[in-house]
């Protein structure tokens, strides 16, 4: 797995996504133009989830950089056909290049007005766990 020394793991799950964006619209409706940055107030870093991730697969990674990482997933992408990530390929060619720039979303305004998105809990081993549980029930893993 690629390491991201500088990456935070901010991912929202889909329901608490969808429950913040009516709440801003239909509990908190304003005239004008407003933004609203949906992303988890509770971030982790890279690490903090990949230690989750190991401990719910059961699972050990290798971890590697992300310059190594992206070069092993070009190799592997062009032996064979259907590799995973292959078609976020340039996507992660630009973290590369960009050195590991991560944007910072500000949404404690919002948060203070959601409180189903104040009150997400982070990307941790109980949530990933419930993923791998679904993931597997439906036969994706």
């Amino acid at each position: 797995m690629p390491v991201f020394a500088k990456q935070t793991v901010n991912w929202l799950p889909v329901d608490v996504c969808a429950a913040s964006i009516r709440s801003v619209l239909v509990d908190h409706p304003t005239r004008g133009y407003t933004l609203h940055n949906l992303v988890n107030p509770a971030a982790v870093s890279w690490t903090q989830f990949l230690d989750a991730l190991e401990q719910v697969s059961g699972i050990e990674f290798e971890r590697v950089s992300i310059a190594d990482w992206v070069a092993r997933l070009q190799r592997v992408s062009e032996e064979r056909d259907g590799v995973p990530g292959a078609k976020l390929l340039g996507f992660f060619e630009g973290m590369v290049q960009a050195g590991e720039e991560e944007a910072e979303f500000e949404n404690a305004k919002t948060a203070a007005m959601v409180s189903r998105l104040r009150d997400c809990g982070s990307v941790d081993a109980e949530l990933l766990r419930l993923y791998l549980r679904k993931w597997k029930e439906i036969g994706f893993v």
